[in-house]
């Protein structure tokens, strides 16, 4: 599958410098693939025991807890296998973010266009000792929809917030 290719330098520009490249660290995403995977097995384990009791006309939970693990067993490695799949790449020029897992989205921010860089951390990445990194732009920078701020580019999860935070600010123009 194409999520696990670490071939990330083919979507630099010619002539790009890589200074800094990180990942997104494996035991932040799979605690944060936890939470989702079991969230939507249950929610499908419920929604087909109440399919399956009331067809059946009895109070039957032996099938829907199988059916639950086994959603269990396909969905946390699915939202595992995305949370790892991001490379992000500090060149001379900008910053890239390529991942994806079933297709790749490619994202470059040029250090002109660069506003800020915020620090994000929730419970879960300050047990991983990780952050999120959200770059700033014109035009990003405002509130989504749910009073959520919308970045241009997310650097998610990764261990060298604090390094990787200061690069990008000392090469903001």
């Amino acid at each position: 599958m194409d999520f696990m290719n670490d071939n990330w330098k083919q979507y630099l520009k010619s002539g790009d410098r890589v200074f800094l490249h990180t990942k997104t660290l494996n035991s932040a995403g799979f605690m944060k693939s936890i939470i989702p995977g079991i969230a939507l097995s249950v929610f499908l384990s419920i929604f087909f025991g109440i399919i399956y009791n009331s067809t059946n006309y009895t109070v039957d939970f032996g099938v829907p807890i199988f059916f639950g693990m086994i959603m269990v067993i396909l969905f946390v490695p699915l939202f595992y296998a995305r949370s790892i799949s991001f490379h992000f790449i500090l060149t001379n020029s900008g910053v890239y973010s390529v991942g994806g897992l079933i297709s790749k989205q490619i994202r470059f921010v040029p250090y002109g266009r660069i506003t800020d860089a915020a620090i994000s951390r929730g419970i879960i990445s300050q047990i991983a000792d990780t952050a999120s990194i959200g770059i700033s732009t014109p035009g990003h920078s405002k509130s989504a929809a749910n009073g959520a701020p919308d970045f241009e580019i997310t650097i998610v999860e990764i261990p060298d917030y604090h390094k990787v935070r200061q690069e990008i600010l000392k090469r903001i123009k």
